[in-house]
């Protein structure tokens, strides 16, 4: 599972620092992919509760604290693999 946020520069932010931010080496990899793909990621999402009889969905994780949160099965991380945008790549440590 590839724990992704969409859209939520603040839930990225939050994992960041609940990750132990820069003191334990912790860093935002982001990259763009098409709106399409985006949008197919938020329609398809199921509970997390429901992950495990929807075994190929993702799953909206982290509800409370962002509506971009999502658990990307291995389905959807090729699916991101393919579909990146080139150059749009970028490590940050906020």
């Amino acid at each position: 599972m590839l724990y992704v946020t969409l859209d939520d520069k603040s839930h990225q932010i939050y994992f960041y620092e609940k990750r132990g931010g820069k003191d334990m080496g912790a860093k935002i990899v982001s990259f763009e992919i098409p709106e399409s793909l985006a949008k197919e990621i938020r329609e398809s999402a199921v509970a997390q509760d429901l992950g495990k009889a929807h075994p190929t969905k993702p799953q909206i994780s982290d509800p409370t604290k962002s509506t971009g949160a999502f658990g990307l099965p291995k389905e959807y991380i090729k699916k991101i693999e393919e579909q990146a945008i080139k150059g749009s790549w970028k490590i940050e440590q906020p």
